[in-house]
């Protein structure tokens, strides 16, 4: 089933997934700048926590699906 977003926490977890998979349309959501940094030769559909943080990456998906 084709998905919207993907999270992303960390380079590490941006290699493992686009060995298995590619990234088309998502938006991917980063932890941090570094974990941007590795998905920025794939996409550039990135949006990047305020606060490298579990919590505040989640919280910015949610902010930005329900403003779109």
């Amino acid at each position: 089933k084709p998905i919207d977003g993907i999270l992303f926490f960390s380079p590490s977890g941006v290699k493992s997934y686009v060995q298995e998979n590619k990234i088309h349309h998502e938006i991917c959501f980063c932890i941090g700048e570094t974990t941007a940094e590795a998905l920025k030769n794939i996409t550039e559909k990135i949006i990047i926590a305020d606060k490298p943080s579990v919590e505040n990456l989640v919280e910015k998906a949610i902010r930005f699906y329900n403003k779109n």
